[in-house]
């Protein structure tokens, strides 16, 4: 359990030497929406990119969230 906990703590209170980070993030908010799913609303895509973060983390750490 502790291993979790560093595991998170180091991904959600590490200082971003860049703003690569960020970059990752519109660019998967744009890929989410496109044209098929230009009606979603801004919760949901927020919803889907947590979702695939998660996932993300997951497959990368082996862990289970």
């Amino acid at each position: 359990m502790a291993r979790l906990f560093a595991a998170i703590a180091r991904l959600a209170l590490a200082v971003p030497a860049t703003s690569v980070p960020s970059e990752r993030v519109f660019s998967v908010a744009g890929l989410i929406v496109d044209k098929a799913r230009n009606k979603l609303q801004e919760e949901n895509v927020g919803m889907l990119v947590f979702l695939r973060n998660v996932f993300a983390f997951e497959k990368r750490y082996g862990i289970v969230l």
